[in-house]
């Protein structure tokens, strides 16, 4: 970036986000519907610019479609977003954008989990509709976590930990919803992770593995 602007043309940029949504589009959601697909890819760089101190790479990018179109399909549920993560970074920033989070009538709420933190500190509010709250165990979801979701994030090092907020957040997911989980750099599949949990196995989820990294799972 240079002064704050993308270093590559905006109509390269407009192109290959267009060619990433359909890409995605038909991952997510084999045969479906594409209609709107140039106007979200303006809406996503736009959130982008805001939130981004650097152009993306074509793998996050597609990461990032994948993570929005699934957002916005179930933008349409009743329940929150919920965002789960070791390091909260840009990307629900940019969803809350990206989705007129203050608009929808939805609320957002990240949890950063960190384990050494001797206190828990109470919920901020980062807008309208956005809590941060920063957590010592992801045991303490059960309480904190919202009874309704319709769209949540897992991005958690530990795998036990994973597992368990996996089983925790799936239990109060709307029919529907989704719970994204990011596995770049890992052994263990998705299959895997779902089939740990004896209970949430038993729900019989449906599962997507994107090759961008994210496994989907969702409740019939």
């Amino acid at each position: 970036m240079n002064n704050g602007q993308w270093s590559a043309p905006p109509e390269d940029w407009r192109a290959l986000c267009r060619r990433v949504f359909g890409e995605m589009s038909q991952a997510v959601q084999p045969g479906g519907d594409d209609s709107g697909g140039l106007l979200q890819a303006a809406l996503l760089l736009s959130a982008l610019d805001r939130h981004c101190g650097e152009q993306p790479d074509p793998a996050d990018l597609r990461r990032l479609v994948a993570l929005a179109r699934v957002a916005i399909r179930t933008s349409r549920l009743e329940g929150s977003f919920v965002e789960c993560a070791d390091e909260p970074g840009a990307t629900g920033r940019i969803l809350y954008d990206y989705l007129r989070f203050e608009f929808s009538g939805h609320v957002f709420y990240r949890y950063k989990l960190a384990p050494a933190q001797s206190d828990q500190t109470g919920n901020t509010r980062c807008g309208r509709a956005m809590i941060l709250s920063q957590i010592r165990d992801v045991q303490v979801l059960r309480v904190l976590a919202p009874t309704r979701i319709a769209f949540a994030c897992l991005d958690l090092r530990n795998d036990a930990d994973e597992a368990e907020a996996l089983d925790i957040l799936f239990a109060r997911l709307e029919k529907g919803g989704v719970i994204a989980v990011d596995h770049r750099g890992r052994e263990r599949s998705i299959a895997s992770l779902v089939n740990s949990r004896p209970g949430l196995r038993l729900r019989r989820p449906n599962l997507i593995d994107l090759p961008c990294g994210l496994g989907l799972i969702m409740r019939r």
